[in-house]
């Protein structure tokens, strides 16, 4: 864990978006500066490379830089490989963190990030776990406090699903009970 404090120790700047590195260094985007601009801008940081990017827009049929497929295939790919992409939603006072899995690493760096963006007056904005099949919520000031190291959530994605007509075997399973 030293390792990773040390990314830390700098102050992580009052952002609308950033980028969080599997080894925990932070890339805060300004502005209207979006997740792929950066990857394109520099892909090599992302250990990727300009034309894998081009040919997955070239695959998606979409420009170089588009907001669709393409930016959710290699978003979602960076996201595997451990990075953790962060935006900040104005309009209902949340950030988005998309994550892969919630190791002990991401603990780290979500606490670590979170407890900046309470020194910067977020604490008590919204931030949602994005995980690729579900979601967990929280405020700013609760990861700041480590709740991710002390409450134990089962975070397996519970479904509904929606049905013209219950099966009588399901409606004597439940009142059987």
């Amino acid at each position: 864990m030293e390792r990773y404090k040390q990314i830390f120790n700098e102050s992580i700047p009052k952002a609308p978006a950033y980028w969080i590195s599997p080894s925990g260094k932070v890339s805060a985007l300004f502005g209207n500066e979006k997740h792929i601009e950066k990857i394109i801008d520099d892909p090599k940081s992302y250990g990727l490379d300009i034309e894998e990017i081009k040919a997955i827009y070239n695959t998606e049929g979409e420009n170089l830089g588009d907001e669709g497929k393409a930016r959710e295939k290699i978003i979602l790919a960076l996201i595997k490989k451990g990075w953790i992409r962060i935006r900040y939603y104005s309009r209902d006072d949340h950030y988005s963190v998309n994550i892969f899995k919630l190791t002990k690493k991401v603990k780290d760096y979500i606490h670590k990030w979170s407890a900046a963006m309470v020194e910067n007056n977020q604490k008590y904005s919204q931030v949602v776990l994005d995980f690729p099949s579900s979601k967990i919520s929280y405020s700013m000031y609760d990861l700041a406090s480590d709740i991710l190291f002390t409450e134990q959530r089962n975070i397996k994605q519970i479904s509904l699903k929606v049905v013209q007509k219950f099966d009588e075997f399901e409606v004597k399973r439940i009142f059987l009970k």
